[in-house]
């Protein structure tokens, strides 16, 4: 746990699942993966985010960006990968966690 949130140095998202978590976090390297039932997207932009939809590995994504740089690409409406920034991943990962 960090911050709340189930999180890993490894691909445990399963794992987590079974222990009852909501939602967690998942790091690889400077990727941090963040996976929930629903993500709440509109935080993003509520934080300043841009929201850029454009063509990735031969299909559309969206991308959140700041400052002209790609800092979260959205996957589904529960899964993102965050770009190097961990607490922006435990704070998205807080939006899918229910009361």
């Amino acid at each position: 746990m960090k911050d709340g949130v189930a999180f890993a140095e490894t691909d445990a998202f399963i794992y987590m699942a079974i222990g009852g978590e909501q939602a967690g976090v998942s790091k690889a390297d400077d990727l941090y993966f963040v996976g929930a039932d629903k993500l709440d997207y509109e935080t993003l932009k509520a934080k300043g985010f841009t929201a850029v939809r454009k063509e990735d590995r031969g299909r559309e994504a969206t991308f959140y960006q700041r400052n002209g740089q790609d800092v979260v690409k959205e996957l589904y409406p529960g899964f993102a990968i965050v770009f190097g920034d961990e607490q922006l991943a435990l704070e998205l990962a807080k939006t899918g966690q229910k009361e």
